[in-house]
């Protein structure tokens, strides 16, 4: 709804009317609470404006100045209360980041030993295959030269076999010649009386 020009400037008349009755003490005085007394729960409270006779439903200047002031405290307190939370807030992190880091670092250490541990025993297993490695080549050195060995005696002992074969077969035939001359002998000189 908008006020003319004439309401408007009977309401600055009825104002200036009310703040002189109140300064001359007729009306009560405005209730503006501590800021101690805010926190509390008290209400700030504009006589002037809820007028019983005719209400103006505007502040008086008083109390508009109380209200930036009181506005102002409670901006002011609530930054305040906001920078000592995200304080809190961070010292809480920055020691939640130092017990978690202290986990990481102990974690850290273990793992340290564990891979320290595990190298060692990879290079136990290394060692020992380097070992085994060179015992099967030692092994398999031994075991071609003793295959050479057994080819060598191998044909030795065919070689052995064939002489042994052809002189068995001269032997044979000897023992037959030989026989068939004692036969020859014996027919030759034994003669029937």
């Amino acid at each position: 709804m908008r006020r003319t020009k004439s309401r408007q400037r009977e309401i600055e008349h009825l104002e200036k009317l009310y703040l002189t009755k109140q300064r001359r003490g007729s009306i009560p005085p405005c209730y503006r609470p501590p800021t101690s007394a805010i926190d509390l729960g008290a209400v700030h409270n504009c006589v002037l404006k809820s007028f019983p006779e005719n209400p103006t439903t505007r502040f008086c200047p008083g109390c508009v100045k109380y209200c930036r002031n009181a506005a102002t405290v409670r901006c002011n307190r609530a930054r305040k209360a906001q920078l000592l939370l995200v304080a809190e807030f961070q010292d809480a992190t920055v020691d939640n980041l130092a017990q978690e880091k202290e986990v990481i670092l102990a974690a850290s250490a273990t793992r340290a030993q564990e891979l320290v541990e595990v190298k060692a025993s990879i290079q136990a297993f290394v060692q020992e295959k380097a070992a085994i490695q060179h015992a099967l080549k030692l092994a398999q050195t031994a075991l071609h030269h003793q295959q050479c060995c057994n080819a060598t005696m191998l044909e030795q002992f065919r070689a052995t076999r064939s002489q042994l074969s052809s002189m068995t077969f001269y032997l044979g035939k000897e023992v037959s010649e030989h026989r068939q001359t004692k036969q020859q002998l014996a027919v030759a000189y034994h003669r029937p009386a």
